[in-house]
């Protein structure tokens, strides 16, 4: 239900989407084991947001498009890291170069050309 909220059309009022993304981190920390299906299951889907934030981002030839875009790649990112933690070794080796494409291209998006290229120098 909480990733549902993240996703209403009024998300950004009252710190809807915020508290959400937050509620996420703190279940997946205090997660069980028997409850690793779920860590899962929210990891596919934090990736495929960020993917299509990112994505979105990239099409839009925009450099800057506020602070709502920077608020949900902030968010995305902090329970991207909050699931990456809780995951079993071998899997997050299954989904590490997915991971650092993204990161890559929101550096891309996000950095001057030259400091890019020194990045993945």
């Amino acid at each position: 239900k909480l990733l549902l909220t993240t996703a209403r059309p009024d998300a950004n009022q009252n710190n809807l989407r915020s508290a959400a993304y937050e509620s996420i981190m703190e279940l997946l920390k205090s997660s069980p084991r028997d409850c690793y299906a779920i860590v899962q299951e929210t990891t596919v889907t934090i990736i495929a947001r960020l993917e299509e934030l990112l994505h979105h981002r990239q099409s839009s030839n925009e450099k800057t498009s506020g602070g709502n875009y920077n608020d949900l790649q902030s968010l995305l990112c902090a329970t991207l890291q909050c699931v990456i933690k809780k995951m079993q070794q071998g899997d997050a080796i299954q989904i590490s170069d997915t991971v650092m494409s993204a990161f890559l291209m929101m550096m891309s998006l996000t950095s001057s050309p030259v400091r890019y290229r020194r990045t993945l120098s």
